[in-house]
């Protein structure tokens, strides 16, 4: 049985390359770069490449990426939508200069749009048009994959995107599938996505808000989640999205996922 590899992602609020290299000194196998101002504007990752390079070539690790949560590929406005799919472009463009293999960009819209039934199509219509274009963009040089999140909470209108663009893959987020429905929406989603899952985010809360916390501290059951995606074979990739000052975290926290997929 071949393990998944794993890393943890960078605090977009700090310089990127002193987040790289502190992450890289902990062993992990990649790096996912959150690509968002301050700390990791496209333009800064841009300007900083040669350094990232060096960073992750010295640690053998390679790289992924995480554009911003608030982008709004399927907004109603199309001058909106315009915009945003620029500056996806721009963050692919920065991608590539550091050999970015995988980069995700978020089911995102806003509650009260997808309360309505015509516009929720009109919002799920949008988003498979713009990944389209985006996965034609970044050509084969990365994976383009769109997370699931609490704000498009619906597994259907997710798994409907997914499977209606080519080439794009699911970033199973385990932390906001657990909020939607427990374990049994864990289960849902993994079931469902099945092969088209690229990429895993894993972190713990206690059902009602997205506190991304340490694994095996709140109410996920992991060793279920992972026998769950076991199943699908699934071996890629996993960050640990633990949002704690002590990094050390994270890599605690890859630690027992491993020795539970041991």
């Amino acid at each position: 049985m071949t393990l998944p590899k794993f890393g943890t992602t960078t605090n977009p609020s700090f310089d990127v390359v002193q987040e790289i290299r502190e992450i890289a000194s902990l062993d992990f196998d990649f790096v996912e770069v959150g690509i968002e101002e301050p700390g990791g504007a496209p333009r800064t990752i841009a300007k900083k490449a040669p350094r990232i390079n060096r960073i992750i070539a010295r640690h053998k690790m390679f790289v992924l990426g995480h554009a911003p949560w608030w982008i709004d590929l399927g907004s109603p406005h199309e001058i909106v939508r315009k915009a945003w799919v620029e500056e996806c472009k721009k963050i692919i463009d920065a991608g590539k200069k550091i050999n970015m293999q995988k980069i995700t960009f978020h089911a995102h819209s806003q509650s009260t749009v997808l309360s309505d039934k015509a516009m929720r199509r009109e919002i799920i219509a949008n988003y498979i048009d713009n990944m389209k274009s985006l996965v034609d963009y970044a050509g084969g040089s990365m994976t383009v994959m769109l997370e699931n999140t609490t704000e498009m909470p619906s597994l259907k209108d997710f798994s409907r995107i997914v499977s209606k663009v080519r080439g794009m893959g699911a970033n199973l987020d385990i932390g906001h599938a657990f909020i939607e429905g427990g374990m049994k929406s864990v289960s849902a989603h993994i079931r469902k996505l099945g092969n088209r899952i690229e990429h895993v985010h894993m972190h713990d809360n206690h059902g009602k808000m997205d506190e991304h916390l340490p694994v095996g501290v709140a109410s996920i059951d992991f060793r279920k989640t992972i026998n769950d995606l076991k199943k699908t074979k699934y071996d890629k990739t996993v960050s640990l999205e633990v949002f704690v000052p002590e990094r050390m975290i994270a890599r605690i926290s890859a630690e027992i996922v491993r020795e539970m997929w041991a």
